[in-house]
């Protein structure tokens, strides 16, 4: 008895200074980015709730080990809790991102050189201020904590109700544990998958040419655009009217039935451009497959990667991985990564434009083009000229979901611009060109309180799998390839998954496998 009264009173009394130590390091910077940077207020109420809870019992969990472990067992919680911090740290004071599972990718998928980089740029005296600021607020406050232990009546008369209110709020929702400390090491212990030198694992595929391939295959691949928030699909506010003028135009074929493989662009890429699939998890490695860039290899085509991303960044690790096979690969956003300064997708415009030029006596080209498109914060991903929706549109939604709304419609306006600016690069060439998101986000579709990636739910899920896909051909492309421009008509709705992109770009220059005839069976534009 006296065991489990100490497991749930020690939080309180005794070990008080470990309980608000623990809790502070652990929750400051989530509770900041998602109450201050985001205006989740209500998701702030529950993800506090989790966070209390999870101090608690950890701070609890003491009362029942022998004395002489509890000493190790406090040293390993303040380390995991100080990790944690650290990388608050970081993330939130030069990023205004709290900490998440892809700062682990980051970090791990880094060699040491890198990731010794990657910290000294984010040094500031903002972060050196809280690195010794808030460890050194909170010895002191232990320090007269244990000074004034009385009151122990007072303290589990507060603790105890405080206790049971965050048990309700969590339970209420309890997929916020997604979004704390929980998750980071979570995804440590289970689902962090290295990313490999992937040159190492090359292949040459032997490959039939079926006829005449065209010069200029772009795949344009956005990022985070929800297909019911296009125009271009039937949205209710005009988002893409330069792509809808192409489509009217005869040169845009757009597609209502294309989804994703997974909800998350680390998972994506993982299926996106090589011969892999989701069901094939469990026999074989992602990184073993043919991948595009060993077919252009293989039939002459020189590839280049442009990227409005940053190759070792918080997101896109493992993507800056397989850029790394191509034959060309210029990323805009590492000019602007260490700076205080928003970039947007406009950037490579220019840098697209130059690369076509210094291409011209190149016979085939392969140009894959990776967006920030509309992802997370959407007001940082286009210039100001580009605020043509706001919250006054809106009347027909809650009040608080008015702003984001249009913040999230502008980015997609904006998209709109920088798509068919790039498309525009091509128009005069023998040229196709691909566009479509890696994945889409849930704006309030599932839940009125929910924006963003995916919630753990199979109904968030699949609406962040539907996304936009359309394909451009240019007059050109249309006099030399009639019988495959034909096919691309035919078939825009037909369904498709992007894991089998790589067969569809295939089939429109001509190529197929030597021992399968996967490409025939898996492209978008084959016919029964």
């Amino acid at each position: 008895m006296k065991t489990v009264i100490a497991f749930f009173t020690e939080p309180f009394t005794k070990n008080l200074h470990h309980f608000i130590s623990i809790f502070v390091l652990i929750s400051i910077f989530d509770l900041m980015y998602f109450y201050f940077d985001l205006g989740y207020k209500d998701h702030v109420l529950s993800l506090f709730a989790h966070l209390i809870l999870l101090a608690y019992f950890s701070v609890a969990f003491c009362s029942l080990l022998p004395h002489q472990l509890k000493k190790f067992y406090l040293i390993f919680i303040y380390l995991l809790s100080s990790i944690y911090f650290l990388m608050g740290t970081f993330s939130y004071l030069s990023m205004q991102i709290n900490p998440r599972p892809s700062i682990v990718t980051a970090i791990l998928g880094t060699n040491p050189q890198e990731a010794s980089e990657f910290v000294s740029t984010f040094i500031n005296a903002k972060v050196i201020l809280s690195l010794i600021g808030i460890p050194l607020l909170l010895i002191i406050f232990s320090k007269w904590i244990k000074k004034h232990q009385k009151g122990y009546k007072i303290r589990l008369s507060i603790g105890f109700p405080l206790i049971a209110i965050c048990a309700v709020l969590f339970l209420h929702r309890p997929s916020v544990w997604l979004d704390g400390i929980a998750s980071v090491y979570y995804f440590v212990l289970f689902k962090y998958d290295r990313c490999p030198e992937l040159a190492k694992f090359a292949t040459q595929p032997q490959l039939l040419r079926q006829g005449p391939q065209p010069k200029n295959v772009v795949i344009i691949i956005g990022e985070s655009e929800a297909k019911s928030h296009c125009s271009l699909y039937g949205y209710n506010l005009p988002t893409t009217p330069k792509l809808e003028q192409l489509r009217n135009d005869s040169l845009l074929f757009v597609y209502a039935n294309v989804t994703s493989p997974e909800v998350l662009t680390v998972d994506v890429f993982k299926y996106l451009l090589n011969t892999f699939h989701p069901e094939d998890k469990g026999k074989s490695n992602w990184y073993e497959s043919t991948t595009l860039f060993d077919v252009a290899r293989q039939s002459g085509y020189k590839s280049a990667w442009l990227s409005n991303q940053t190759k070792n960044g918080m997101w896109d690790n493992l993507v800056g991985n397989i850029s790394e096979l191509s034959d060309t690969s210029v990323f805009v956003g590492n000019r602007y990564y260490i700076l205080d300064r928003e970039w947007y997708d406009g950037e490579l415009i220019p840098v697209t434009n130059s690369l076509v030029s210094k291409q011209e006596d190149q016979s085939l080209a392969l140009t894959i083009i990776h967006l920030m498109g509309s992802h997370e914060q959407f007001e940082k991903r286009y210039p100001s000229d580009y605020e043509h929706f706001h919250a006054s549109d809106y009347q027909d939604y809650p009040e608080k979901q008015r702003d984001i709304r249009a913040k999230y419609d502008n980015s997609v306006l904006y998209n709109d611009f920088v798509v068919s600016e790039l498309i525009n690069i091509y128009s005069d060439k023998e040229s196709i060109v691909f566009y479509f998101s890696d994945h889409g986000l849930d704006i309030f579709d599932s839940d009125p309180n929910h924006f963003g990636h995916a919630k753990p739910t199979a109904e968030s899920r699949e609406i962040c799998m539907q996304i936009p896909f359309m394909v451009y051909t240019s007059p050109l492309f249309q006099e030399h390839f009639p019988i495959i421009t034909k096919r691309i008509k035919e078939n825009y709705n037909k369904s498709f998954r992007t894991d089998n992109l790589i067969y569809a770009v295939m089939d429109v220059a001509g190529l197929s496998f030597k021992d399968n005839d996967d490409v025939k069976k898996n492209s978008l534009f084959s016919t029964p």
